[in-house]
């Protein structure tokens, strides 16, 4: 019998999963993998297996808690309602970058294994350089509108009681994008198979966030957990990029990055006088409303 509670959305998604991996496991031939014999070929791919995929689901593991270790923090130092702020703070902004962030990453994952099954070494580097560059293109300007207008977007998607989380919007954003843009940067590590090393960079990174919220969060709330967040989310892609040449360089042109923070820029702009010119508007309307009260009044008396 189905209740309405948290358990039976849980396991409504349960039971959605396990519905949707009969058919996965009858179209995969998975059913099968339990007739295989152990022959020396086998025993080197489950050897791969193991040697790759291990390592990415303890990365997997590191990334869940950078997106949760600071709320658990946050709610031992403070109170709950910071906490709700955050979160829905968080989920925000997590849906926000995704939106752009998600379809141009799916999009560049397979054209660059491909690439690597096909190309060298150089044309790799330069496919990830190129998708790098579009990231940033798309991406920046729309941090740059939506820092401007933080506070609208939240009091519009959240409400007027959540508006004091706008603080923290860019701090989230800007960790969020840059963790994506790590994304691009790793790629060499997954072609080489060095994904042990795209493991000690999670585990540093999680190491730098505790640390960080354990410094941050008692004097500064949800404000120092979102800095520690954005730190330790950007210390990713540093790494990445520092430790690149191990494995496919991943360069960065430097007239690229110039021509993005110009259109940055030019974004910003844009966005900080449509700003102002609405919040006159209302103000001018609101004002308007005022006058009329009075002359109305006056008229009576």
């Amino acid at each position: 019998m189905l209740k309405k509670s948290t358990d039976s959305i849980f396991m409504g998604m349960l039971l959605a999963q396990i519905i949707l991996l009969v058919p996965m496991m009858r179209v995969t031939g998975t059913r099968f993998i339990f007739k295989l014999k152990l022959t020396q070929t086998n025993k080197e791919f489950i050897k791969t297996f193991v040697s790759y995929g291990f390592p990415m689901i303890g990365w997997f593991i590191g990334n869940s808690l950078l997106n949760l270790v600071d709320r658990y923090m946050l709610g031992y130092y403070h109170t709950t309602q910071e906490v709700g702020i955050y979160t829905a703070t968080y989920s925000v902004v997590s849906a926000s970058v995704g939106l752009f962030c998600t379809p141009l990453l799916m999009a560049a994952h397979p054209i660059i294994m491909n690439v690597a099954t096909s190309s060298n070494d150089e044309e790799i580097q330069r496919i990830v350089s190129v998708f790098s560059k579009v990231y940033l293109l798309i991406i920046f300007p729309i941090f740059i509108c939506l820092t401007i207008l933080k506070g609208d977007v939240t009091s519009f998607l959240l409400g007027v009681q959540y508006q004091s989380g706008s603080s923290i919007l860019p701090y989230m954003m800007f960790g969020l994008i840059m963790w994506n843009f790590g994304m691009y940067g790793h790629k060499g590590f997954e072609i080489k198979n060095k994904t042990k090393t795209m493991l000690i960079f999670v585990i540093i990174c999680v190491v730098v966030n505790i640390v960080l919220n354990i410094i941050l969060i008692p004097t500064y709330s949800y404000q120092g957990a979102a800095i520690a967040s954005a730190i330790s989310l950007t210390t990713y892609p540093l790494m990445v990029y520092l430790f690149s040449f191990r494995t496919i360089k991943w360069k960065l042109n430097g007239r690229s990055l110039i021509n993005i923070l110009s259109s940055s820029i030019f974004a910003a702009v844009l966005a900080f006088f449509c700003s102002n010119f609405s919040r006159r508007c209302s103000y001018c309307k609101y004002n308007n409303l005022w006058v009329d009260l009075f002359i109305d009044l006056s008229y009576h008396t």
